[in-house]
């Protein structure tokens, strides 16, 4: 029997709606704060009670994704087929497999984009119609549950690792933050370690205004004395100018000079080799290159050739464990609680370590990493003290500037409101 060509087509586009549709509920339910949503149910939003029940039953709500995301690939695939047989000839096939895979390809992407940058909209609006998609591949999916287990033997473990993706580990995450199964600490190694592999180096590296360096004509006691008072085992060396790093001094091989009484040395003769990596480099690649070079330091240049900064081993290692203070660090904490949501931070915290710790969405904006860059975005100009930035719910006033760069910002936690409060009222409304 001939389907008409619209059908077809119809077919082909609602498979690839659903799945679009499927992968940024997904993703957007795994990456909401779980915190948020309750807040936002407390004030009666409909949809945010919604999805923090949909979020109680996770496994079966991932199983309902993976039947949902099978069906859209398969419908996909079908129409395709037919489509190419029917009115292109079967030497068409191939070109026409290549480009579903590409729009299949774009659309996971653009999804993925869409729920990471905007989960609470997303959510939202998509809670309703993805329950109910569940419900109606639920007795696909309670087949799915009871074959997986006879095939493991009855083990329920079995049907966890068939669904489990990346996102559906964040979920579970969410949920295990929840009913208490996962310890916070544990939560929040295990989410650095899903975020390790998508920071950038210059997220984490010393700034070129905090980087300790020397002179490659200073003497060697000058370079002792340094170490001393800056507590570092490893100098950059730079030759007129910081942007010129031509070595780096390792305080263990100054042991030897001094042990030796050669300290009429210069520093050229004791320092090592630098390796450079671009601002732009991933940590999981640089962290296995400083591993396979056996090399604790690594000079970060931007795209002009420039010094932008420095990052260790350490730096890398504290992305997953969190600070690491040794008996040289004297800083104080990066977020620190004074007050019924209300917060003292210093002004280098990661804006995402932020928003995840206080359960809030500044914006993670691409040339501002950090809370202070976040201020100097929105007030475009040097800051003073005093200087206040709201946000959604969220209001910064700056405590402390030194030099022109902001140390200290009180975050003040306070009711919703702008387009959030525009989302609430609808929702109420419905």
């Amino acid at each position: 029997m001939d389907v008409p060509l619209g059908l077809a087509l119809g077919a082909l586009a609602l498979s690839l709606l659903l799945l679009t549709l499927v992968i940024m509920a997904e993703v957007s339910m795994a990456t909401i704060s779980r915190a948020h949503i309750r807040k936002l149910g407390e004030e009666g939003i409909a949809s945010a009670k919604l999805i923090e029940a949909f979020l109680q039953d996770a496994e079966r709500f991932l199983g309902g994704v993976l039947v949902l995301k099978t069906l859209a690939i398969s419908g996909a695939v079908v129409a395709t087929v037919w489509l190419v047989m029917t009115y292109g000839g079967g030497g068409m096939l191939l070109q026409a497999f290549i480009a579903l895979f590409v729009a299949l390809l774009l659309l996971q992407v653009v999804s993925r984009v869409l729920a990471i940058h905007h989960p609470v909209s997303v959510a939202m609006w998509l809670v309703r119609p993805v329950r109910w998609l569940v419900f109606l591949v639920s007795p696909l999916t309670w087949i799915l549950v009871r074959v997986i287990q006879r095939l493991g033997g009855g083990d329920e473990s079995q049907v966890r690792d068939v669904f489990m993706t990346e996102d559906g580990l964040r979920l579970l995450l969410n949920l295990g933050d929840e009913e208490r199964f996962i310890e916070a600490e544990e939560r929040q190694m295990i989410d650095s370690i899903f975020r390790f592999s998508e920071t950038h180096v210059e997220e984490v590296m010393a700034p070129r205004v905090d980087v300790v360096a020397l002179e490659q004509e200073d003497t060697i006691r000058h370079a002792l004395d340094t170490i001393v008072e800056a507590g570092h085992s490893r100098i950059p060396i730079y030759r007129d100018t910081i942007d010129k790093i031509v070595g780096v001094l390792y305080a263990k091989d100054l042991l030897s000079v001094f042990r030796d009484g050669r300290t009429d040395v210069s520093i050229k003769e004791v320092m090592r080799k630098p390796y450079f990596v671009p601002e732009s480099a991933m940590v999981d690649d640089l962290l296995e290159d400083l591993q396979h070079k056996k090399v604790h330091l690594a000079v970060v240049v931007d795209e002009y050739g420039g010094t932008a900064g420095v990052v260790t081993i350490e730096d890398l290692l504290e992305e997953i464990v969190g600070e690491i203070q040794d008996e040289y660090d004297s800083e104080s904490p990066m977020l620190e609680q004074i007050g019924e949501g209300v917060y003292v931070a210093n002004g280098r915290i990661d804006i995402d370590d932020l928003n995840r710790d206080l359960g809030v969405h500044l914006p993670d904006e691409e040339e501002s990493y950090t809370l202070a860059g976040v201020i100097y975005s929105q007030l475009q100009r040097v800051p003073d003290v005093g200087d206040v930035v709201e946000l959604d719910d969220v209001r910064l006033e700056v405590l402390e500037v030194t030099d022109n760069r902001i140390e200290q910002v009180q975050v003040a936690l306070q009711q919703p409101s702008g387009s959030e409060s525009e989302s609430a009222t609808t929702e109420k409304e419905r």
